[in-house]
């Protein structure tokens, strides 16, 4: 089995149709891979139209949990996940036509644990698409992980890659659970662990901004999850400390999943504001800790404005963003 697409899928009748109709057009035989779909509890039509597309394609596989969110969906899929490659789809997304077998050659061909491309945004019919400039690095040539996360590379989402399924198991490499934003904390350890990594210059991967995206972006509850996420992402780099060049540049990643909750922050109500200063009450020195030490000019003011008030921190990025 070359590939396993992994779709996590929570009420997503009206996008998952297009996704699945583009992974099953492909450039590769229907037994040298398979698509694993995780129903996440839905509660819409999502179900049926898989198992229809199941009557025509031997090659998809459903399962079916109580709502976990993506991460679980993630993890559970991997558990019987066959191919040699790995590629996580999110279902109301889509990926371009007949290139599973161009990026499984190139993976094959330069023994890679990742191999990452460029990617478009898709919003009301217009299609853009998402610029990525790496700096010190280039396109078609192996780096390591970490010479991605020392040069501040890591533009990629797990959407935007393919994984060697024998490296993420050497490495335990999983996602936390029960929490949005679960990406950011994967992919620095990603990178960290992944000794041949690839940027290939060419878009396999269309991003649909929907609705439910929209919604998202207004609840709270993705921001307080960020707060959990900085935890888990200041865990790491604490175990990874003795490696100094990569730890330091790992706290830049921890502070920018950070600054995304103090973003989010802007269009929230001071009730929020008030909790959010509270639940970071325990995480603020190491938090500070990081920013002084981040090898960024910007987080290093953040953090004397974070050292003197919590509270200046939150109005002054209102008012920069």
């Amino acid at each position: 089995m070359k590939i396993s697409l992994i779709i996590p899928a929570y009420n997503a009748e009206n996008h998952i149709l297009k996704c699945l109709s583009s992974v099953l057009d492909q450039d590769i035989a229907k037994d040298e891979y398979e698509i694993i779909v995780v129903d996440d509890g839905s509660t819409d039509n999502t179900n049926r139209i898989v198992q229809e597309f199941i009557e025509h394609s031997e090659n998809i596989i459903l399962l079916s949990q109580e709502n976990q969110r993506q991460g679980a969906a993630r993890n559970n899929a991997l558990k019987i996940a066959k191919g040699e490659f790995i590629w996580f789809v999110d279902s109301d997304d889509y990926i371009e036509s007949n290139v599973l077998l161009f990026l499984y050659t190139l993976a094959i061909e330069n023994n890679l644990d990742l191999l990452c491309f460029k990617n478009y945004k898709v919003s009301d019919n217009t299609i853009v698409e998402n610029d990525l400039n790496l700096k010190y690095l280039s396109f078609n040539s192996i780096y390591s992980g970490q010479e991605f996360i020392n040069s501040h590379n890591i533009y990629c989402g797990p959407c935007f890659c393919i994984y060697r399924r024998e490296f993420l198991n050497e490495y335990n490499l999983k996602f936390k659970e029960g929490v949005f934003y679960e990406d950011n904390e994967f992919m620095l350890r990603i990178y960290y662990y992944a000794n041949r990594v690839y940027y290939v210059k060419k878009v396999c991967y269309f991003v649909v901004l929907t609705n439910e995206s929209a919604t998202r972006q207004i609840s709270p509850v993705p921001i307080f999850d960020l707060i959990k996420v900085v935890c888990y992402m200041l865990e790491f780099s604490n175990e990874i400390e003795s490696n100094r060049k990569t730890y330091t540049n790992s706290l830049y990643y921890v502070v920018l999943t950070f600054n995304t909750a103090l973003y989010r922050l802007r269009v929230q109500n001071e009730i929020i504001h008030k909790e959010f200063i509270e639940r970071i009450k325990y995480i603020r020195k190491p938090l500070i800790r990081a920013m002084f030490r981040s090898n960024s000019v910007k987080y290093f003011l953040e953090g004397l404005i974070f050292t003197f008030s919590s509270k200046l921190l939150l109005l002054i990025s209102n008012v920069l963003k």
